[in-house]
């Protein structure tokens, strides 16, 4: 197979496979899903391997819902120890 079609073929089965994943979200956690994703979140600062499904998408609709510059530099500030030391990671 020729190495652009083996590209696209992988591409296919990615959009394929975020479709199925997606159509598992309830409808109110489908929201997120329109936003871009970013570098961190406040499920990576917020304990990650502790935090359930339900919790980090709430997480991610209050950070939605209440998006502010001054609120990303906060999440990265907070981000940066937390990948230096590991913790919260399994």
């Amino acid at each position: 197979m020729e190495r652009a079609a083996r590209r696209y073929v992988a591409g296919e089965d990615r959009v394929r496979q975020c479709q199925a994943k997606s159509e598992q979200y309830k409808r109110w956690q489908r929201r997120r899903l329109r936003m871009r994703p970013g570098l961190t979140c406040l499920w990576a600062i917020s304990g990650r391997d502790n935090v359930d499904f339900e919790t980090w998408m709430k997480m991610d609709m209050q950070y939605i819902d209440n998006w502010s510059l001054a609120l990303d530099w906060k999440i990265l500030l907070r981000t940066i120890p937390r990948v230096l030391t590991g913790r919260g990671a399994n």
